[in-house]
């Protein structure tokens, strides 16, 4: 049911699920709708904080005690929605607080299916899916090389290996943590998308589709957005998008469902994030290349029922570098403020004290669609590293 307007009214609080770096665009977005932010989080040096109206330091993934501190400072009858960005693990969490505060939310069993990457492997790829364990020691037989090996438990592609040799095998096999269930799938070759989204009972928002292009162990090199395919590609993997949300009966909320498509152009189901995205593509990347705005929009669905329907076509293509430094093997990306379309390469630099004491650029360039291949070759024969002075 959709909020009534009395409701928008005297609801005016947003509760955010999670007050990490990843959080901090949506409350402070949050701020600018005009709702007053409640954060929730076990750090209580949160970044997000600093920008949070009200602060809870407790576990973001206990809903009832969650609750609890809401009853506890008066507030249940106030919060007019609850969200959360790039915090995978927490969409349960939002969904059953959702349902608890009378909201409108995504469905239970469906947020925690998001996380449930057998059983979604299982129902979804059936030709490539080749079995679920619960634990590495339980696998008796190993399938040939290649093959991909995921565990549970992971966000975004840390779980997620290709395993292309025995010693590969047992290196992933030795950091794989106790009591993690396991996933084995054929390797498939081909072209990776992500599709991004709005949903909210059948009716479903396209903020458009980024071709995501992966090193040979899967983590992500760069992100082009919008990806360059032709109008019938794009339909065609729009539409496999839907089909999917509707098998799974998605019916609330923002997502990014990401998939492959193999060299006969068959798509293949990857994963499917239920939450606000965060890697600065909902924060920066879409609004800059087409002014819609997939947070802010994701904020008002979850605060008002319903959102802007409509869709600025894309006037700018975006390619986004990543950089995977080798001593940490996590991802440090990067964000910028001001676009000058007249420029075809430009650095920009992330002001976080682990970036700065490594002194690294990353190469995000915001081009014309038509200089996109150029700017691609331009980025492939350069060095990404240069010496800054922050």
């Amino acid at each position: 049911m959709i909020n009534s307007t009395w409701d928008v009214l005297t609801k005016t609080k947003l509760l955010v699920i999670g007050a990490g770096k990843h959080q901090v665009d949506v409350i402070k977005k949050s701020a600018l709708a005009g709702y007053e932010t409640i954060a929730v989080d076990i750090d209580p040096l949160a970044e997000g904080f600093t920008y949070a109206h009200q602060t809870f330091v407790q576990s973001a993934y206990d809903h009832e005690e969650i609750l609890q501190s809401l009853e506890r400072t008066g507030q249940s009858d106030e919060i007019c929605g609850v969200i959360t960005q790039a915090a995978r693990d927490c969409i349960p969490v939002v969904s059953r607080l959702s349902e608890s505060l009378g909201l409108q939310h995504l469905d239970a069993k469906v947020a925690r299916l998001s996380l449930q990457k057998g059983k979604l492997s299982k129902r979804l790829n059936p030709h490539v899916f080749i079995g679920e364990f619960d634990h590495v020691d339980g696998v008796v037989e190993w399938p040939d090389f290649p093959f991909v090996f995921k565990w549970e438990g992971t966000s975004g592609g840390a779980g997620v290996h290709v395993i292309r040799s025995a010693n590969k095998l047992a290196r992933i096999r030795s950091i794989v943590p106790p009591g993690h269930p396991i996933i084995i799938e054929e390797f498939v070759a081909g072209r990776s998308f992500g599709i991004m989204g709005l949903a909210s009972e059948g009716e479903i928002k396209f903020y458009g589709v980024a071709e995501k292009f992966l090193r040979d162990d899967l983590a992500i090199d760069e992100v082009v957005f919008p990806a360059t395919i032709n109008y019938d590609l794009r339909e065609g993997l729009i539409s496999y998008c839907k089909k999917i949300l509707r098998d799974l009966e998605f019916n609330f909320g923002p997502f990014q469902l990401e998939l492959i498509l193999d060299e006969e152009q068959r798509p293949y189901f990857v994963e499917l994030e239920a939450s606000v995205m965060g890697s600065y593509i909902s924060e920066w990347v879409i609004p800059a290349t087409s002014s819609n705005d997939m947070v802010m929009d994701s904020i008002k669905l979850a605060c008002e029922g319903s959102f802007d329907p409509q869709i600025h076509k894309p006037v700018l293509s975006s390619l986004l570098k990543y950089h995977y430094p080798p001593e940490t093997g996590t991802l440090d990306s990067f964000c910028f403020r001001n676009i000058n379309r007249r420029v075809l390469f430009k650095p920009y630099f992330n002001s976080g004290d682990h970036i700065r004491d490594k002194r690294m650029y990353i190469a995000n360039s915001f081009i014309l669609g038509k200089e996109l291949t150029e700017m691609r070759r331009t980025l492939q024969s350069q060095k990404i590293q240069v010496n800054i002075n922050p």
